[in-house]
């Protein structure tokens, strides 16, 4: 296994500045710094596995990160960064078919 630590993340979000700021949008924290952006994947209960709300809320904030230098990705938690697909999500009862099936079709 390959791990890479930024070593001055730490460092970058400690700082006093007036161009911090941290946003939270369903299940992601956002924290910006200057050109720099960390996104947190906050679901350490479900080692921060992505359901479908998850992916829009993501590929609605794209966009955004354009303006950035360098974004990193971190999983909540300390367990897993992310286990990949929420497979339990879609089979869920309450779950809508159609609202699936709208999301591959945008």
């Amino acid at each position: 296994m390959i791990r890479y630590t930024l070593r001055t993340s730490h460092n970058i979000f400690t700082r006093s500045s007036a161009t911090f700021s941290t946003r939270t949008v369903g299940d992601f924290e956002f924290h910006e710094f200057d050109s720099f952006t960390k996104v947190l994947l906050n679901r350490p209960k479900a080692l921060n596995s992505l359901n479908l709300s998850m992916i829009k809320t993501l590929s609605d904030n794209i966009p955004a990160l354009d303006k950035t230098k360098a974004v990193w990705f971190e999983g909540a938690g300390g367990k897993a960064f992310c286990a990949g697909g929420d497979v339990k999500a879609l089979f869920d009862k309450d779950a809508k078919v159609s609202d699936r099936l709208d999301f591959f079709r945008a």
